[in-house]
């Protein structure tokens, strides 16, 4: 490939350097493999640097609002750019059909399941929900309250009656 003293491309059409970096996959997916950044690819047109699934849906397809984002609805899959898998959406929704997001697992990362008496539904101070795992939490809380007893020098007794003397109970 040709390129300027500033390193940018020259004498060759975007959309054909475009298709030099993508291989077609059987289900349809149109794999970058272009320069990549955490999964995502990465394509220069003159000086400035765009993500691959982005440019190929502005490219064949049309322009994407300011504050909108690219959802792999079809494949789920960061490499692909095929524009025909990407639907427009905000990032809110975005990371709601995402099957990483935390609404969509059905068991946390000890393997306890996300059901019934064992998940339990929290407000951040944003006053945004997620969801956690009570096990998981109580876990975690036996483990800090052993800390500090330890830290202390308190008997797990000792620890829950200066506990109950603070609540006024």
């Amino acid at each position: 490939m040709d390129r300027d003293s500033g390193g940018r491309f020259v004498g060759r059409e975007p959309e054909d350097r475009f298709f030099e970096s993508i291989v077609y996959s059987p289900d349809g997916c149109w794999m970058w493999t272009g320069t990549m950044c955490q999964g995502y690819g990465r394509f220069y047109v003159g000086d400035k640097l765009h993500m691959a699934h982005r440019w190929a849906y502005n490219h064949f397809i049309g322009p994407i609002s300011d504050g909108l984002v690219c959802d792999h609805i079809i494949c789920d899959t960061p490499g692909c750019v095929n524009p025909h898998h990407l639907q427009i959406v905000d990032n809110q929704t975005n990371i709601k059909r995402s099957q990483k997001w935390s609404g969509n697992k059905t068991h946390c990362k000890n393997g306890h399941r996300l059901s019934g008496d064992n998940l339990r539904t929290r407000k951040r101070k944003d006053g945004r929900e997620y969801r956690e795992c009570r096990q998981c939490a109580c876990d975690a809380l036996s483990r800090r309250q052993g800390r500090i007893r330890e830290r202390h020098g308190l008997s797990e007794w000792t620890y829950y009656k200066r506990k109950r003397q603070n609540a006024g109970l």
